[in-house]
């Protein structure tokens, strides 16, 4: 190497031709850069000469890359620093792409955000303090100039550290004005977690003008009451207010005033919640009464439903309502828990007839803000629940971004299908049953890899993978940060702002781990199997398994191998994750609702308990349904959710699985049985996906309708109710024979396109079919003390049949009418015998 370099100067010195002589000496540049990539202290000495080789030219870029983290490696961190900020000072645009390594590109402003924090990571303390002032300098300047490129450019190159946060507050606050809500409201939710008050008093101040503008006014008035409560002195960052300049000085105090000025002049705040919220519901204490709606004849497109789950912490998107698609028409809806509609967002890019068919079963989403990501198998599809008009009134949100999953030659684009017919879907599904007892689904690609899994959503970006492709693309726009070629496909993504995890699902061999900033790789980790992992909060996993010769939960960092909390729980457990908790049944009755980040109980509960004749614990799966006033919560001892059996009962889609076992309401808040004693079901379909606010509690199921048992048999669907505040079955008389009913008979085709709404201020829940609505109106009317319903035990000595006789005598006792009394009425009336459900009064 030394002779070729000898032979490189040499022809330099003697070539007669400027040309000939430029195009030599960047060959020389190459092979040396080259060397110092390698081993940078054995040729720091070439650096000087290598850096008048490459002089303004194409490579030049590369140059000040190889020597800044050259320096910074070996400890000359302020010289690196000095190498950094040329590059940030030179013509290259912040957005164009890079190749630091093969295999990996990344954006020019993501590899300095990176390099920035590495090299404070390792500065002494002095050095830290000269590297603040130097951002903070040009922060300041920034600022004062006051103009969106200079915020653009100097947020993209330092705005991860703790000094560029008045710049980046500066930039929202102006993106707002400019009606860019969304990347606004993003760069000021990453800026409430800051530790200095002042930028998280400005952040709560842009949020506050961004919702209302947006007309999210309840949304305004709540971040200034924060701003009152928690940051009343505090003087926001600068600019953070909006309508005040770089060099006003606002307290949290003037800002909320000013905030609620605003509020009072458009006097609609309590004319126009925010949409996404669920209000406050009181409901009458009395009787329940059923209105069947007349059919319509109108044979009306049949529009099936499936609920999204949502993983980690809730935000502002969705929060306690649910996301719902629409598989036929392509379209995804958002709702509140009372089940009222605020977003809709059509899914479709060519004519329904070519679209390929989405899978319900292998969705899933993340929201941050008002963000809110899915990844549909096939795709990764972001949109705004913003509305874009200051009057909120079109509910229709636009797109923000779109990425497909599939390669596009893969797809049979000449091949047109009917819109009724079955069009082909680009993945199939996986299934896996939990220890624990859930049920997860996995799109599965041609290759048998898993696809889909998205990553969390951060401050530096939300990952997806293609194949072997690991990409990291901005939230709200969805513009390329870095990525990662020949990464194992299949991977499940987790981690945070600074970590990020890929674990191949089918390997043993550790999780691969990348810097979120720009993708460096970073070593493996050794973590539990796929079958473990419950769920995974930032780099920490939920994990269920065997630790220390004792089944346990607990949070397990996978950074670092460390627990931070472990929880004993018994043989036979069964548990439900709910975002950012989990609720755990063991067998021996004690039931706990955990925070997963400190692992301290909400609260703790003690039902009953659940094992079979011989001792052996019976629970199978354990179903939740929590709202902020009411948890419901399904011990459920069924083993087959989709048919009884005798096969007579079927659920009608996954999202009505079969279910056994007792039916208990608490508090969510303090664990407190709400009803005396626990429902009891049997082979009921629970309707997952019902809004969690409903004064009733939802069951259908479809039932045979001839002797013979297999799938072409007519079915029809039975609906039932409990009511939430009592656990009693909602009964409905019959107007014209006076009969009473346990249940509702549907067209089981009209099952496939209900939905349930409920409205507290006319006291009704509507289920919505096709052609037709079922009305359940909330009276005033008395009703006599009567047991939550109670299915009689098949031996009339058992236990669960004296507990019912003795539970009956004692409501009745404390004033049910004689002449109720006397009347013969089946408790069990979620059993498995339908005929016993019509009696005459």
């Amino acid at each position: 190497f030394d002779d070729a370099v000898t032979a490189f100067r040499q022809a330099i010195e003697a070539a007669q031709d400027e040309s000939l002589r430029r195009q030599t000496s960047l060959l020389l540049a190459s092979a040396l850069l080259d060397k110092l990539e390698s081993d940078f202290a054995a040729h720091k000495q070439s650096l000087d000469e290598v850096e008048q080789l490459v002089g303004t030219s194409r490579i030049r870029d590369r140059f000040e890359r190889v020597a800044a983290s050259g320096l910074r490696a070996t400890g000359d961190r302020m010289a690196a620093l000095a190498r950094y900020l040329k590059m940030i000072d030179s013509a290259a645009a912040w957005d164009e792409m890079i190749e630091p390594e093969l295999h990996r590109r990344v954006r020019r402003d993501a590899w300095m955000r990176a390099q920035l924090a590495a090299l404070v990571e390792a500065a002494t303390p002095s050095e830290r303090e000269a590297i603040a002032a130097t951002i903070r300098q040009r922060v300041e300047a920034a600022v004062a100039d006051g103009r969106l490129s200079a915020l653009r450019k100097v947020v993209a190159y330092c705005g991860s550290h703790p000094a560029a946060a008045p710049a980046r507050l500066r930039l929202a606050a102006q993106l707002a004005e400019r009606s860019e809500h969304l990347v606004a409201e993003q760069i000021a939710v990453g800026l409430t977690a800051s530790q200095q008050d002042p930028i998280t008093a400005g952040a709560l101040a842009v949020l506050a003008d961004i919702y209302l503008r947006t007309n999210r006014l309840e949304l305004a008035a709540a971040h200034a009451s924060r701003l009152d409560s928690e940051f009343r002195d505090v003087p926001l960052a600068a600019g953070g207010a909006a309508g005040t300049n770089a060099k006003e000085v606002v307290t949290g105090q003037a800002a909320a005033a000013s905030i609620r000025a605003q509020l009072a002049l458009r006097d609609a705040l309590a004319a126009s919640p925010s949409p996404e919220r669920t209000p406050t519901a009181s409901w009458p204490t009395g009787r329940v009464k059923v209105e069947i709606g007349h059919r319509t004849g109108i044979n009306q497109p049949r529009e099936t439903e499936y609920e999204i789950p949502i993983v980690g912490p809730a935000s502002l998107a969705v929060g306690d309502g649910q996301l719902i698609l629409e598989r036929n028409a392509h379209r995804l809806l958002a709702r509140n828990a009372l089940g009222k509609q605020y977003l809709q967002v059509s899914m479709h890019s060519r004519p329904l007839a070519e679209e390929r068919e989405i899978d319900p079963y292998v969705c899933a989403a993340r929201e941050r803000g008002h963000l809110l990501i899915l990844s549909a198998g096939d795709r990764i599809v972001a949109m705004s629940a913003l509305a874009e008009s200051a009057a909120a009134t079109d509910p229709l949100s636009p797109v923000a971004w779109e990425q497909p999953l599939s390669a596009r030659e893969d797809e049979d684009d000449d091949q047109v299908y009917l819109y009724t017919q079955r069009r082909r879907r680009t993945v199939e599904r996986g299934q896996i049953t939990k220890r624990w007892g859930e049920v997860e689904y996995r799109a599965i690609d041609a290759n048998a890899n898993v696809q889909g899994v998205l990553g969390p959503i951060t401050d530096s970006g939300v990952c997806y993978q293609r194949g072997r492709e690991l990409t990291c693309v901005d939230p709200a726009t969805g513009k390329l940060v870095w990525n990662v070629e020949n990464v194992p496909p299949g991977c499940e993504l987790f981690g945070d702002d600074e970590l990020l995890f890929a674990a191949p699902h089918d390997s043993l061999d550790g999780a691969l781990v990348f810097r979120m900033a720009d993708g460096e790789p970073l070593g493996k980790r050794q973590i539990p199997s796929e079958m473990s992992r419950m769920t995974t909060l930032g780099r920490k996993i939920l994990v269920w398994g065997q630790h220390e010769g004792q089944l346990k939960i607990g949070l397990l960092d996978a950074w670092t191998g460390e627990r931070s909390w472990n929880r004993d729980v018994a043989e036979g457990t069964v548990a439900r994750v709910l975002r950012d908790r989990v609720a755990v049944l063991e067998p021996n009755s004690k039931f706990a609702y955990l925070d997963i980040a400190s692992g301290k109980p909400i609260f703790e509960q003690r039902l009953a308990a659940e094992f079979d004749e011989t001792g052996q614990p019976r629970l199978v799966s354990l179903h939740v349904i929590a709202s902020a006033e009411q948890m419901i919560v399904i011990a459920n001892r069924s083993k087959a959710p989709d048919h009884s059996k005798d096969n007579r009962l079927r659920w009608i889609t996954r999202q009505t699985p079969l279910v056994t076992g007792r039916v208990y309401a608490l508090d969510p808040r303090t664990g407190s049985l709400q009803w005396p004693v626990p429902a009891e079901v049997e082979d009921q379909g629970l309707v997952t996906a019902q809004p969690a606010g409903l004064p009733l509690l939802v069951f259908m199921r479809h039932v045979s309708q001839g002797e013979s048992r297999d799938n072409r048999t007519p079915f029809t669907t039975h609906v039932y109710c409990l009511d939430k505040r009592t656990g009693c079955a909602v009964m409905h008389v019959d107007s014209t024979t006076g009969y009473k009913f346990s249940r509702l008979d549907l067209d089981a085709a009209s099952a496939y396109g209900s939905h349930w709404t409920a409205d507290p201020a006319a006291g009704t829940v509507t289920c919505h079919l096709p052609a037709q609505s079922i009305t359940f109106r909330f009276t005033n009317q008395p009703i006599p003390p009567e047991p939550p319903a109670q299915l009689a035990d098949r031996d009339p000595d058992g236990e669960a049949a004296r507990q019912a006789r003795a539970i009956g005598s004692f409501f009745k006792g404390l004033g049910r009418a004689q002449t109720e009394a006397n009347t013969p009425r089946r408790e069990g009336i979620f059993g498995r015998d339908d005929a016993a459900d019509v009696e005459d009064e």
